[in-house]
């Protein structure tokens, strides 16, 4: 993400290196200010960088909380925003220590040779950009060759600041919340982990509200981490969007939020604290597989019918999950629609798009493929989870136990707390039915994973 200018240069696309090539989110005044006020604690002289700068906005927002002018590094890549940001450090002379400076540059490169240097800053502020590092041939070279476990650009930016961060030093971001849960950032967040604490968490619930002027549609939180500190407990707090911003702030354990005996584990949001205390976990007894429906129905676009046929079998996918009748679709059985299909049984599948908005956030259906017309077996669409064994079905009264689960008021807090976006995956499910299976041994006083 990068900081929007407070007037639009024009320029050429010759100026234009970088703009098109990474997603350009930029950020809200609002917000620009409330990530600074959780950055600047005292009025110690700072020694300030800004990665992935853009226009300045975060720089700016920290120097009208601020007294004595700080040693900024402002990071961009960039030509056209380098430019702005020079006019930008002269407009504020008076404000920043002289030896203040603007790096046009990739921050990746910037940050291997200061890091080199032992060069250090006691205060960061980033809203990195975002794009995957295959994207990036270059930095993905770069970060391989420093032992950098990074799978995209925020990933990168984040490991690179917490390694610039002096001891004590703080450093905020605004990060996408599958920072918290997502597989692809688990190596950063046990590198923070392991370098420092989190201590600070806000969540934004409405997923449009942030970066709705530029039509993105993505949960976002903001974190704090210090570096060489201990993370006993974590300052929370949440709002919708902007406009009601300065909520109460609930200072609550780490543990909480997660599991503090593995670093790179899944940091939850806190929900509804009351409910949760209220609800208590489902046991699972038996074993069960989790699989995408593997069914790509447009890549099977000529072998679907409308009417059921001798050689052919049924095809559930999300109507299923609404509707417990027969599919109304059909998928003709040949040699390479034979590997789709599952055996006759009881199956559970859960819808995999499912909004965080959504009530229940968990939709799932016990489907009886043990009917006449499943004679053949059934197949199954992948925009739905598949509940199976080796890809058998269930009993049926394991199924059934099994949906009790998944639309139970617990698994509906986990999914909250754990789940950021919009999609349910296999790893989510997995994860939830893991702890509900161990809720059925005896507690050993370990954590949980998540």
């Amino acid at each position: 993400m990068r900081q929007r200018p407070r007037t639009t240069p024009s320029a050429s696309d010759e100026d234009r290196p970088g703009l098109d090539d990474r997603i350009q989110v930029f950020t809200p005044p609002e917000l620009a200010a409330f990530m600074a006020s959780i950055l600047v604690r005292d009025r110690s002289p700072l020694r300030l960088l800004d990665a992935g700068a853009g226009a300045g906005a975060l720089t700016e927002a920290v120097l009208e909380r601020i007294t004595q002018p700080p040693l900024a590094t402002m990071v961009e890549r960039d030509a056209l925003l380098a430019r702005h940001l020079h006019e930008f450090l002269y407009e504020h002379r008076q404000k920043v220590d002289v030896a203040s400076k603007i790096v046009h540059g990739d921050f990746i490169n910037f940050a291997l040779d200061a890091r080199q240097r032992g060069e250090d800053f006691t205060h960061i502020i980033l809203n990195p950009p975002y794009a995957k590092i295959y994207r990036e041939p270059a930095s993905r070279t770069a970060l391989r060759g420093a032992g950098i476990e990074a799978s995209n650009l925020a990933a990168a930016f984040l490991w690179l600041s917490m390694d610039l961060l002096a001891p004590g030093g703080r450093l905020v971001a605004v990060v996408p919340r599958s920072f918290l849960s997502g597989p692809n950032y688990r190596a950063v967040r046990a590198h923070l982990a392991e370098a420092g604490a989190l201590f600070r968490l806000h969540h934004f619930r409405d997923r449009r509200a942030v970066f709705g002027r530029d039509s993105v549609q993505q949960e976002v939180v903001v974190v704090g981490y210090a570096q060489g500190a201990a993370d006993e407990r974590i300052d929370f707090s949440a709002s919708d969007g902007l406009d009601d911003i300065d909520q109460p702030v609930e200072s609550l354990p780490a543990q909480r939020f997660r599991n503090t005996a593995d670093p790179g584990s899944v940091i939850r949001i806190p929900t509804n604290a009351r409910l949760a205390d209220s609800v208590t976990t489902p046991t699972l007894r038996f074993d069960v597989d989790v699989s995408v429906g593997p069914a790509v129905a447009f890549r099977l676009a000529d072998r679907l019918l409308a009417v059921e046929e001798p050689d052919a079998v049924p095809l559930h996918g999300t109507s299923a999950t609404d509707n417990d009748s027969n599919p109304g679709v059909w998928l003709r059985l040949n040699e390479t629609t034979k590997n789709l299909v599952y055996r006759r049984g009881h199956y559970v599948i859960v819808r995999r798009i499912a909004p965080p908005e959504r009530v229940p956030r968990v939709v799932s259906r016990v489907i009886d493929a043990t009917g006449a017309v499943y004679r053949h077996g059934v197949a199954f669409e992948n925009h739905v989870l598949v509940l199976h064994r080796d890809h058998a079905g269930l009993e049926e009264a394991q199924a059934q136990e099994l949906q009790r689960i998944l639309e139970s008021d617990w698994a509906s807090i986990e999914i909250s707390e754990t789940v950021g976006g919009t999609q349910i995956n296999v790893a989510d499910v997995r994860a939830l039915l893991a702890r509900a299976a161990a809720a059925t041994r005896p507690n050993d006083g370990s954590n949980d994973d998540r």
